[in-house]
C-alpha cells in the first residue's frame, strides 16, 4: 500500500462533520473519518516514542488536485516524524481494527478473508505496516496538541455535540441514544481532531 493510501484509510475509520475544521483546500475538504485512537498513550514518555515535530510554518504543496489540504499537511508531517518507539500494544491494536474492517467487508461480500485480502493485493504485512503508521500519526498529532495547548472546552463539547451525533444517526444508522450512551467519547475524539486540523491549517501554508 502507498502512504497516500494510508491516509485514505485512516481517514475512513473515524468520523468527524468538520464544523471546527476550515475547508480550505485543494481538492475540498470533505468530512474527515478518523477513528478515536483506543489506545492510552501515556503523554509523559512522549519524548520516548517520538522525536521532536516541526508542526508549523511549513510550506505544503498538494501532490494531487484531489488532495486535499489536510491530506497534505498530514502527509507531510508524517513522513518528517520519526518514531523512536511503539508503545506498548499499540500497534496490535489497529492491527487488530484492520482485521475486523476486512472481516467484516469480506463477510458483506461472502468471501472469506484470506480471499478478499488476496484479491485488494493485501498481505498481512501490509497491515503491520498499516498499523504502526496509524500510531504514527496517534504520536504526532498528540504531539501537537500537547505542545500547541490544544483542548476542548466543556463550552465548545455542549456546543457542537449534537451535531456530531446527528452525523454519526445519519452516516452509520446508529440509534441517538445509543450513540448518547456508548459514543460521546467517540465524538469528543472527532471533535479534537477538527479542532487540530484546524489549527495546523491556520499556521501553516498549503498550496496547490
Amino acid at each position: 500500500m502507498t502512504h497516500h493510501s494510508f491516509l485514505k484509510i485512516l481517514a475512513s475509520l473515524l468520523l468527524s462533520v468538520g464544523i471546527l475544521l476550515l475547508v480550505t483546500s485543494c481538492a475540498e475538504d470533505e468530512p474527515n473519518k478518523n477513528p478515536p485512537t483506543g489506545v492510552d498513550y501515556d503523554e509523559t514518555r512522549l519524548a520516548d516514542y517520538l522525536a521532536p515535530v516541526t508542526y508549523e510554518g511549513l510550506i505544503v504543496r498538494c501532490q494531487s488536485p484531489q488532495e486535499t489540504k489536510s491530506e497534505a499537511i498530514l502527509r507531510t508531517l508524517l513522513a518528517a516524524a520519526t518514531v523512536k518507539a511503539y508503545p506498548e500494544g499499540s500497534v496490535e491494536y489497529y492491527e487488530g481494527q484492520l482485521r475486523a474492517e476486512y472481516r467484516y467487508l469480506a463477510e458483506r461480500e461472502e468471501l472469506t478473508y484470506e480471499a478478499l485480502l488476496e484479491i485488494r493485493g493485501i498481505t498481512e504485512d501490509d497491515l503491520h505496516k498499516e498499523a504502526k503508521a496509524m500510531v504514527k500519526s496517534d504520536l504526532v498529532l498528540l504531539y501537537i496538541r500537547k505542545h500547541a495547548d490544544i483542548s476542548l472546552s466543556e463550552a465548545e463539547k455542549t456546543a457542537f455535540y449534537d451535531r456530531y451525533a446527528d452525523r454519526y444517526v445519519e452516516r452509520f444508522g446508529y440509534d441517538r441514544a445509543y450513540v448518547d450512551t456508548h459514543l460521546r467519547e467517540e465524538i469528543f475524539d472527532s471533535m479534537l481532531f477538527d479542532k487540530t486540523m484546524e489549527y495546523l491549517l491556520l499556521h501553516n501554508e498549503v498550496t496547490e
